[in-house]
């Protein structure tokens, strides 16, 4: 296949235009490629662009060397598979672009009648004393000052909390962001925090002097603040795991509707115990320990940029299936999923959390044998 008609057939991908007879060979021949000639496709196709919607370099290295670790397990699987992995491929360097540039094509997918934004920051913050206060939006300013004992306040985009005076009496305060919501804040003693949708964590005026225990639902990642007395950080999920650091960067999942409650470390050590069976275990960077419904405890190398990307702004899967991918997306653009179909293919694709559902819907769409229907705040999902 020459150049120049590999760059028609490209192009008409992209498009959405390529005809179903074209397609099986033009991904075919993708996968074919060595990895230096698929750059040189992506490359040659992007510098035809104007200038400011070139990909950055970072992007590009960071999504082809994920897509390439993503291809290169399954080089044995029969070709149907295959040509989905090199659809996959060409959607993650081209479609992840598209989407965080907000550079249109003219798509139009007739199955979308009202298209739905993603979120945003929003939280509403609950106080011991029951008063609330509503966070969207909030630019720098102070929303409570009690004399200095107490102050809340609002500063480069993050709840800061700080309480000066420790009562005999340990209150508790609650911050929780709805579907379609995201927040930071620093907890009293320092450490970092930031809320995925749907997500609360509960922590008290001021820590005690033995250990600085909250307690989270829904999706939450720690920087954990390390202190001169070692005082230890306890995270408790419900009843089923609590995880105990002293100073680290790590990511708790234990929405209910996930099978377990998974810890993925990104720096220093944290020990996971089962509140089930009191087993526990130590994990190091790169690791992600999951605690399943029935107490069991186990720990698998993950790619830590995949559990994190909600934290950094964009949506990462790797071998994901169809279910995984639309829980998240339910939380997240506040929608409701509805399935018409059994599905077993997986999934891989990068985007950012800023587009609107419909980009989102497309790239999956081109990429396996599903197709979407969006009607008001309902995703229908039927098979091809």
């Amino acid at each position: 296949m020459n150049n120049d008609r590999l760059q028609e057939l490209f192009k008409l991908h992209l498009e959405n235009r390529l005809p179903e007879i074209e397609r099986d060979e033009f991904f075919n021949y993708i996968y074919n490629m060595t990895d230096s000639q698929r750059e040189s496709l992506i490359e040659e196709f992007f510098d035809k662009l104007p200038v400011d919607q070139h990909l950055s370099k970072s992007d590009s290295d960071l999504i082809f060397k994920r897509v390439m670790k993503t291809a290169n397990r399954r080089r044995s699987s029969f070709i149907r598979y295959s040509v989905s992995i090199a659809a996959s491929l060409l959607i993650l360097l081209t479609g992840y672009y598209f989407a965080d540039k907000h550079y249109d094509f003219g798509l139009q997918s007739s199955s979308v009648l009202r298209d739905i934004s993603p979120g945003g920051e929003k939280a509403i913050l609950t106080l011991a004393d029951g008063s609330i206060v509503k966070l969207e939006n909030s630019k720098d300013s102070t929303l409570l000052d009690r004399g200095g004992s107490l102050t809340i306040k609002i500063q480069d985009n993050k709840l800061l909390y700080k309480n000066e005076v420790k009562g005999s009496e340990v209150k508790y305060n609650l911050l929780s962001t709805p579907r379609c919501g995201e927040f930071q804040m620093v907890l009293p003693d320092g450490t970092n925090v930031k809320l995925n949708a749907e997500s609360s964590i509960k922590f008290p005026d001021s820590f005690s002097s033995n250990e600085r225990r909250v307690m989270i639902t829904g999706e939450v990642y720690f920087e954990v603040a390390k202190l001169a007395d070692n005082k230890p950080f306890v995270v408790v999920c419900g009843d089923r795991a609590r995880v105990e650091v002293l100073g680290t960067h790590f990511n708790i999942n234990s929405y209910e509707n996930e099978s377990s409650i998974k810890t993925t470390l990104v720096e220093g050590s944290v020990k996971v115990i089962s509140s089930m069976t009191n087993s526990s275990i130590i994990i190091t960077p790169g690791q992600q320990a999951s605690v399943a419904n029935d107490g069991s405890v186990s720990v698998n190398e993950v790619d830590v940029d995949e559990a994190i990307a909600w934290k950094n702004g964009k949506f990462i899967f790797e071998k994901a299936d169809i279910q995984t991918i639309m829980r998240q997306l339910a939380r997240w653009y506040n929608v409701e999923v509805e399935f018409k179909a059994e599905f077993t293919q997986y999934f891989g694709g990068a985007i950012s959390r800023k587009v609107n559902i419909s980009k989102i819907l497309e790239m999956i769409e081109t990429t396996g044998d599903v197709q979407f229907e969006l009607r008001d705040s309902i995703v229908t999902v039927y098979k091809k």
